[in-house]
């Protein structure tokens, strides 16, 4: 199942540039996975899925939090240009969107 993250920034004016930055992966999973490195386990815990395994099983998660400092430590870009990000996640087949996160 692919999965996509789409970055929208705020400009000076307080308005929303959609689309500044896009990155599709056609594994969903191994991707995001291979995304958040060492931190997977730690991330996937903190949004409620206990035995994280790709695929991920389907059901009803509750995100309980999340330490947002082990960003730090998961193999994304760690600079981007200054400024108020809005980060919007789907895992989607097709026309359809299985998963959404907006962070």
């Amino acid at each position: 199942m692919p999965l996509e993250f789409n970055f929208a920034r705020k400009d000076s004016d307080g308005h929303w540039i959609e689309n500044t930055y896009i990155h599709k992966s056609p594994n969903g999973c191994s991707s995001f996975r291979n995304l958040m490195g060492t931190e997977w386990t730690k991330i996937m815990n903190g949004l409620g899925v206990k035995k994280a395994t790709c695929p991920i099983p389907p059901g009803i998660y509750t995100a309980r939090g999340l330490d947002t400092s082990i960003f730090l430590n998961i193999n994304s870009p760690k600079t981007f240009i200054y400024g108020t990000y809005k980060i919007r996640s789907f895992f989607s087949r097709f026309k359809g969107v299985y998963m959404a996160v907006l962070l």
